[in-house]
């Protein structure tokens, strides 16, 4: 959810698109809905933010920074590595989005040393800083070779 300044209320949720006939993959798009606090209906039907041929998106959100509203997403490749993604607009929660071009600013792969990326935020400290927090594994890596991490546990050979 996201609440801009002057008072709206907006979610941003995720969900299944038809991909061409011919694709293996299943596709998703990024919407975002005004809703009432009250109720929690939403004002107007969704409109499409994102839709791609990646075959997951996910955890996306919106923040707004100065005159920019970024849309952050989560999207899993097809090798299932997953990469965070950003898109910014200048227009508001609905878009046009543009993708940033440093795009992802994340990778998931198995070879990193912070593995497991996922549901990444930004928050600003007292002192005017900008941060990225994310929840991964750290595997343990024994003779040049990392360990499987299965939910944050090393699985180490005995």
């Amino acid at each position: 959810m996201f609440w801009d300044h002057d008072g709206k209320v907006y979610l941003t949720t995720t969900h299944a698109v038809d991909q061409p006939q011919n694709s293996t993959a299943n596709g998703s798009a990024v919407s975002t809905s005004e809703i009432d606090l009250a109720t929690g209906h939403s004002l107007a039907a969704p409109t499409v933010n994102q839709a791609g041929s990646y075959s997951i998106a996910g955890v996306s959100h919106i923040i707004k920074r100065n005159k920019y509203y970024y849309l952050f997403t989560a999207k899993a490749t097809s090798n299932s590595s997953q990469q965070g993604h950003v898109s910014r607009s200048e227009q508001g929660p609905f878009g046009l989005w543009e993708s940033a071009p440093q795009n992802p600013l994340w990778h998931n792969g198995v070879d990193e040393e912070v593995q497991n990326t996922s549901h990444a935020d930004v928050f600003q400290d007292a002192d005017g800083q900008w941060w990225a927090v994310l929840s991964g594994t750290r595997p343990r890596k024994v003779h040049d070779n990392w360990m499987e991490s299965v939910l944050g546990k090393i699985s180490i050979p005995r």
